[in-house]
């Protein structure tokens, strides 16, 4: 896939009814993809002059939508007739109401209370789901509202759903919604429950339009960002040799396009499956047909809009008008779906959170905000945490000087104070964040740029786990209540660097790694991000990586590349990304990208598409986690990668190894090297690879500066295989291997900016006494409609290096030489300094540059 911001269609592989791996040729192949102009001016369109693979679209596929068949089963939902379906010391509502004149109100007391609906008659063996609208009033602890199933007796419980809310403080009503569940053939009865925990003296639970939905056609379920959807469909089990098949177009189009085909849970029954490269703030349908041996069971399908990039606003704050120092609390604020609320400032010490705060900004309660060129500092631990918050957008902002002070060190960790050393490494200094995410949802991080903690993290060097600050930490689990709503996040085109002297311990780190819900949790994108600078992962995908995916991202300097250890539900797709020039403070590298956890917890499924990978560690790598025997064994498929190992040592040189050799995976059309060989090192089942090219190593055009585009005369070039919807544009008769289709931009991580530079990395000599070699780097702007300013940046540790022009800009079509020089007073005979640099936009996007200096 060529990957494009505001593509009129990313999939045009049309509606195919073979495997999502699609041979093409010339024959199958029209030129000319759709280029949709973009909006914004500062925008480009990355794919020109694009081959796209077409198949015929299948008899079985209705050309229409057929939406879910819904029927609600509660007798008065909305509380108009009263109450009086209910049972406990509900009252009536007529104040605050999502619709209608009535609502129903519950409340809270110092001891644990219960409250009930009458139980509603519903056929087994069929699909039902509860929606409602919930508002909060003065809640400390957070009720839940489920529902159960119960046999003919009324009193038998058969299974029950989990919490659809969770709502603390005070907030405005919200529309809330559970996943399908499959009632038990002998269900006969649903209740609908409510529990409010003690604790909650004075406050109010109010509920309206309370929906059971009976579902009468296949159940599908869809959950967007903004270029992405999330697909779900549930399935109690499989017939023999069923598929399923996945459609999509733009509403309003008569056209279907098939997405990469789901791969269906039996455990949870269950086929998940996403689509990607979609256009922001669009309307989308999607359909799905289940069929066997060509004959079709079942079809259903839903709508669904990805999010917008500049949504509606209702009112913009300055953040001068709320700010007297220390810490800016924003608690129970909220917006509207229709009205945000923006909060901005001024992009330079708007706010400074010293050390008496944990965070220099806390946004606690709080819905429908956005948080817009705000420079933050300080904070104890955080510089901005999001805790109990939904629809919250942190755009164009800085952090830096977050993290509690290192006082003391043992040798291995740093503490803050000498009690908390004498209580060992769980107490050292962990999981402070430039953006702490806390039990929230629906986040998106763009933008930003994260530099210069208090202190940095310790490598592994005595197989010690580093410890230290993270750009971005993310925990999803804050007690024991099941939280539906958690995870679907966006991190996207932001910068995330570390120092030679301020190294992360993981550049974005996830907690609760062997669960289900740990790290990014579901339906989370993670793309365009420069990460560098970790002595331990640039990022842990590890947890339930339920439909995440991770794309266009640019990784250096790290122990390891990316880490999906372990992939407990999936699937997880990893595509388009360029980690290279891997190393913690020692430049000891273990693994490019790690996989495991055995039997226990590789339950999901990744996808590795169009990578290029290159380093002195393993590539594709199981490692292991946890206990099993087989704790190493992961579940797999790789297509149209390039990777390279540039380590000798035997046990670092593999560019895939697979030692659980699980029958499902599947590694093929990649492009695998290891330096001073005449093949790749390989550890794999036999069989694999039969369409791979293991004994000629690509060339790039100039590897060394960072452009890891392929030479014209290199393997790899049509040398892939079309996937739907992830690699179904290109040029040529077939797609190339690696990050970067020929022709395309030099520039990663993935942009949307018409900018590239004629050199990513940069290495500079000279001595200390004074004298340096300027190196030149020349910036290429292409279709701009209006001037960008920029400025160069570089963390606070960066003494040592020059750059000019510091500020300038770039009009369509123009060049800007900068030079870059060591300030060798700041150096001493011997070093060996690395850092990256920042040519950032006013709009907050950039251009990375990594400098490597040698001081003779």
């Amino acid at each position: 896939m060529i990957y494009k911001k505001n593509r009129r269609l990313t999939c045009a592989i049309l509606c195919c009814l073979s495997l999502s791996f699609v041979a093409c040729s010339p024959e199958n192949s029209k030129e000319g993809a759709d280029r949709e102009n973009v909006a914004t001016p500062e925008l480009v369109q990355r794919a020109e002059a694009l081959t796209t693979a077409v198949a015929v679209t299948p008899e079985f596929l209705s050309p229409q939508l057929i939406a879910q068949e819904l029927t609600s089963l509660t007798p008065d939902a909305g509380m108009e007739q009263g109450v009086s379906d209910w049972k406990g010391n509900v009252k009536a509502e007529t104040e605050l109401v999502a619709a209608g004149d009535q609502a129903l109100r519950l409340n809270g007391v110092h001891f644990f209370l219960k409250y009930s609906h009458k139980l509603i008659p519903i056929s087994g063996g069929t699909y039902y789901k509860l929606s409602l609208q919930a508002a909060a009033d003065n809640i400390s602890i957070s009720p839940t509202v489920s529902f159960t199933f119960y046999a003919a007796d009324g009193s038998t419980r058969l299974g029950e759903s989990s919490t659809l809310i969770d709502l603390r403080g005070t907030a405005p009503y919200r529309e809330f919604s559970s996943p399908y569940q499959l009632a038990p053939e002998e269900a006969a009865f649903v209740g609908i429950g409510v529990a409010f925990p003690k604790g909650n003296r004075d406050a109010k639970l109010l509920l309206d339009e309370v929906h059971l939905y009976e579902l009468s056609n296949l159940p599908v379920r869809l959950v967007s960002t903004y270029e992405s959807i999330s697909v779900y469909v549930s399935r109690a089990s499989q017939v023999a040799n069923e598929q399923a098949h996945v459609y999509y177009r733009e509403a309003g189009s008569t056209q279907w396009y098939e997405s990469f085909a789901p791969e269906f849970d039996a455990e949870r029954g269950e086929y998940r499956s996403s689509i990607v490269g979609l256009n922001e703030g669009r309307d989308y349908e999607v359909q799905v047909v289940l069929e066997a041996d060509g004959v079709k069971l079942d079809e259903a399908g839903a709508t669904v809009s990805t999010w917008e990039d500049s949504p509606p606003i209702g009112q913009t704050i300055t953040v001068a008008s709320l700010y007297e120092g220390g810490q800016l609390l924003i608690e129970s604020m909220h917006g509207e779906p229709d009205a945000w609320i923006k909060i901005t400032g001024t992009g330079t010490a708007d706010i400074d959170g010293g050390y008496d705060d944990e965070a220099a900004l806390k946004i606690v309660n709080s819905s429908y905000l956005i948080f817009e060129n705000i420079g933050i500092q300080g904070g104890r631990r955080h510089a901005v945490q999001v805790q109990m918050s939904d629809q919250i957008r942190i755009v164009d902002c800085e952090m830096s000087g977050w993290a509690r002070k290192p006082n003391f060190t043992d040798g291995k960790f740093a503490y803050e104070t000498e009690a908390d050393m004498k209580r060992g490494m769980n107490r050292a200094i962990n999981k402070d964040a430039g953006v702490y995410l806390d039990a929230s949802s629906r986040v998106t991080v763009e933008r930003c740029y994260m530099h210069d903690p208090r202190s940095g993290a310790n490598n592994w060097g005595g197989y010690s786990h580093p410890a230290g600050p993270s750009a971005i930490y993310v925990r999803n689990i804050a007690d024991t209540q099941t939280k539906l709503m958690k995870g679907n996040f966006v991190v996207r085109y932001n910068d995330l660097i570390g120092s030679d002297d301020l190294r992360w311990n993981d550049v974005i780190e996830g907690e609760n790694n062997e669960n289900a819900r740990g790290s990014f949790y579901r339906d989370s994108d993670i793309y365009g991000n420069m990460l560098a600078f970790a002595n331990d992962d640039s990022t842990e995908m590890d947890g339930g990586q339920m439909n995440t995916r991770f794309f266009g991202n640019r990784i250096e300097n790290c122990f390891v590349g990316l880490s999906l250890t372990p992939c407990v539900v999936g699937p997880s797709y990893v595509y388009q990304n360029l980690i290279f020039d891997l190393g913690d403070d020692r430049n000891a590298c273990f693994s490019m990208v790690k996989l495991g956890g055995g039997d226990t917890y590789s339950k999901g499924k990744s996808y590795f598409f169009n990578n290029t990978i290159i380093g002195k560690g393993n590539g594709l790598t199981g490692v292991g986690y946890g206990r099993d025997s087989n704790r190493a064994m992961f579940l797999a498929q790789s297509r149209n990668n390039i990777i390279q190992t540039t380590n000798s040592h035997p046990d670092y040189s593999r560019t895939i190894s697979d030692p659980g050799a699980n029958a499902w995976n599947s590694f093929d059309y990649d492009n695998l090297s290891t330096v001073g060989q005449a093949s790749a090192t390989v550890n794999y089942a036999a069989g694999q690879e039969p369409n791979g090219i293991l004994d000629a190593a690509p060339t790039f055009i100039n590897a060394e500066a960072g452009d890891f585009r392929l030479a014209s005369d290199s393997s790899g070039i049509d040398d892939g295989i079309a996937l739907l919807n992830f690699a179904d544009q290109f040029r040529g008769s077939a797609p190339d291997q690696g990050a970067i289709e020929f022709g395309s931009s030099s520039l990663f991580p993935i942009r949307p900016i018409a900018v590239s530079a004629d050199k990513y990395v940069v290495k500079l000599k000279g001595s200390a006494d004074g004298a340096s070699s300027p190196v030149e780097v020349v910036l290429s702007a292409g279709d701009l409609e209006t001037s960008l300013e920029y400025e160069v940046r570089m963390n606070h540790t960066v003494d040592w290096l020059q750059v000019t022009p510091a500020k300038g800009s770039l009009s369509a079509h123009s060049t800007q030489s900068l030079s870059f020089s060591l300030q060798s007073g700041q150096l001493e005979a011997g070093e060996d300094n690395e850092a990256t640099i920042l040519v950032r936009f006013k709009n907050g996007f950039s251009v990375p540059i990594t400098v490597r200096a040698d001081v003779q």
